[in-house]
């Protein structure tokens, strides 16, 4: 009998194995949240964060088009390669002005860099009211 259990134990040892592997490196453990309010807030921080991330692949995928890696003037003053939170810092000092009947949504006193952001982001700030919330193809 323990020759048997022995047996069944090792012939589970490589199941075990392949389930660890396949979580790789970001196991995520579970959690637990009490409330609604925590709920949505971890919501909201995941979105923010996937947020970020997208907009430093926009960037990237823009630059990589026109053959550039960097974005001058990004890291004080200093060319750098855009990362979520450098392009955000960048774009932090825009004070949108909302429309109000006839007259669209401005944005006042860009910066070269902010230009060159938004321009790379695929966002006319010209054009506020216009924009599509919609993902397209850069063809």
């Amino acid at each position: 009998m323990p020759n048997k259990c022995c047996a069944t134990t090792k012939a589970r040892k490589p199941s075990s194995a392949a389930i660890r592997r396949s979580k790789g490196p970001l196991a995520v453990t579970s959690l637990y949240l009490k409330s609604d309010r925590r709920i949505n807030a971890l919501i909201t921080v995941i979105c923010l964060a996937l947020l970020t991330c997208l907009i430093e692949h926009q960037v990237r995928l823009a630059l990589a088009a026109r053959g550039q890696a960097r974005v001058d003037g990004l890291y004080v003053g200093r060319p750098a390669v855009p990362t979520g939170k450098l392009v955000l810092d960048a774009l932090t000092g825009i004070r949108p002005i909302p429309g109000t009947g006839q007259s669209p949504p401005t944005i006042p006193q860009l910066t070269d860099l902010q230009l060159r952001l938004l321009d790379l982001l695929d966002i006319d700030p010209r054009d506020l009211r216009r924009r599509s919330l919609t993902c397209r193809k850069r063809g």
